[in-house]
């Protein structure tokens, strides 16, 4: 099952169906993420969150793009030791200081529900993950409309269905929700591009690409590769392609440069984000391997880190562990390794859980998507080495789809992707295949059914 011809002639104008099925994909998909927040929700004040609420919350209340001291703690020295908190002494929560460690994207639409429905109004956050969800499933539908419309309905209701995502969107005040609305909008515009590559749709592009790396950083790897590509594959000549490119280019860095700046002119370095090397220790905590830096010498650290900003603080920590790791036998190499296992198949911190919802909320629908996506992935890297440039015009957002995993599985090989939620996006864009797997499985369970009914 792939993008046909026939696909495109009977797709290519609106149709009143169109229309119906736009709506009806919306209502489902934030109907039954509405239904899982009435199920789920406890009140505001029985909500887990984490840094981001805690920046959005001093950003409504005046205090600047700041992060709680006692944040700090947790994000940077609670990496390291998972009790490390309740051993320092005389520990600082009072108070914020300026940070890096969320991009903006996130923490500001975050700030802005907080701002109208109240500061920690975790409800309304939900409801509006859920109508994200929605414009997300019709995006999807959209963005595959005119080539391939099945496998776009295919692809819209996996998304709507897909229970991480239902779980996710109705309980987390993260921002993986509206990160998926975003690529999906950025597929939206890829597949605008392979009809009509010009320099104002690249431009667009590129808006949105800057917003995404506003949003998770390390997508900005993926947006690159996919502007890139496509000028190459779609524009005229040298000189056509290095103007579309620019044009992605350009936009991209207007909408990144705000935070350069702002964190130039608070840390007195152009940085995205305070490398403090906290991440590396984390990975290697959750390997089960033991700490490179003694107990003792981070409750110093710690004590030593409360009189600088975070990015003083940051190189202190970098240099104290690239010392520590001089010192022993630890590589790099098999961490990457470890990462890369985990990233595909189950984090360390998960793999004896057995529990109902898990396996039915989680387990289950990710093998149901491993079975569905990869022979299908396997079959399009094939044709892409053994076609090359053709196949990939001609089946240009699965390549996308493809960009997509590979950067986010390099990203967190390197990093670590500990928490589930890390592989939501590898999962959002496997589900394109899985979409196809789908319609393959149904198809040949049809012609089965004809079969022997004939037979009978």
């Amino acid at each position: 099952m792939s993008f046909s011809t026939q696909d495109h002639r009977s797709a290519s104008v609106w149709l009143p169906a169109d229309r119906t099925l736009v709506i009806l994909l919306f209502c489902l998909t934030a109907g039954i993420r509405l239904f899982a927040i009435a199920a789920t929700f406890k009140g505001n004040d029985q909500v887990p969150f984490w840094e981001d609420v805690s920046i959005a919350r001093n950003l409504v209340a005046g205090n600047g793009y700041s992060l709680d001291n006692e944040w700090r703690t947790r994000m940077v020295y609670g990496n390291m030791f998972p009790d490390i908190e309740k051993k320092i002494a005389n520990r600082v929560t009072a108070g914020t200081r300026p940070t890096t460690f969320k991009q903006p994207g996130f923490p500001f639409f975050l700030a802005a529900v907080f701002w109208i429905f109240g500061s920690g109004n975790f409800l309304a956050l939900f409801v509006a993950h859920s109508l994200l969800a929605g414009l997300t499933a019709v995006t999807l539908f959209l963005a595959l409309r005119i080539r391939a419309r099945r496998i776009g309905l295919a692809l819209a209701l996996g998304f709507a269905l897909y229970p991480p995502f239902i779980y996710q969107c109705a309980t987390s005040p993260e921002s993986t929700i509206l990160l998926i609305f975003l690529l999906s909008v950025f597929l939206y515009q890829m597949a605008n591009l392979s009809d009509a590559p010009t320099v104002a749709r690249f431009a667009s592009c590129g808006a949105v690409a800057g917003i995404i790396g506003m949003t998770n950083p390390g997508t900005l790897i993926f947006t690159t590769l996919a502007l890139c590509a496509a000028a190459a594959v779609f524009c005229d000549g040298y000189a056509g392609k290095l103007k579309c490119a620019m044009a992605a280019g350009v936009v991209v860095w207007i909408a990144i440069t705000p935070w350069f700046i702002r964190n130039y002119v608070v840390f007195h370095k152009v940085v995205m984000r305070v490398s403090t090397g906290s991440q590396f220790l984390k990975t290697w905590s959750e390997a089960g391997e033991p700490s490179p830096l003694p107990e003792e010498t981070v409750l110093d650290l710690e004590r030593r880190g409360r009189s600088m900003d975070e990015a003083q603080e940051g190189e202190m920590l970098a240099a104290a562990i690239k010392s520590a790791l001089q010192n022993s036998n630890l590589q790099a190499r098999p961490l990457i390794a470890m990462n890369l296992f985990y990233f595909w198949w189950e984090p360390a911190r998960y793999r004896n859980n057995y529990s109902f919802s898990y396996m039915a909320g989680r387990r289950v629908p990710y093998y149901l998507l491993l079975i569905l996506s990869v022979p299908v992935i396997v079959s399009r890297v094939i044709e892409t080495l053994r076609v090359g440039v053709p196949h990939v015009r001609e089946h240009w957002i699965e390549c996308v789809a493809m960009l997509l995993m590979i950067s986010e599985t390099a990203v967190y090989s390197y990093v670590g992707g500990w928490n589930v939620r890390y592989h939501y996006v590898t999962e959002f864009a496997m589900m394109l295949f899985a979409a196809q797997g789908a319609l393959a499985v149904s198809g040949w369970a049809g012609r089965r059914l004809i079969t022997s009914r004939r037979i009978a």
